[in-house]
């Protein structure tokens, strides 16, 4: 079925938002407008706003391959 295979890649997706928003805490770029260092600081607003988002996009994946499974079983019951 795609459908397994369509939400095994939004979980991909979503795992990657998650590690993209930890590493722009652990290593923040510069926001000067030179590029200093001085003014590195990095986006806690931000990087929680897409870890929040990421993570409900993660359960709604995980929700999607949960209700294929059950209609798979409840098709496989229907058939046998």
């Amino acid at each position: 079925m795609r459908v397994f295979s369509i939400a095994s890649a939004g979980l991909e997706a979503q795992a990657a938002r998650l590690d993209g928003a930890a590493r722009s805490i652990a290593k923040p770029r510069p926001t000067g407008a030179d590029g200093s260092k001085a003014s590195v600081e990095p986006d806690y607003v931000g990087a929680a706003v897409t870890r929040s988002s990421a993570s409900a996009g993660y359960r709604a994946n995980l929700q999607v391959m949960r209700a294929a499974d059950d209609m798979l079983g409840t098709l496989v019951n229907l058939i046998a």
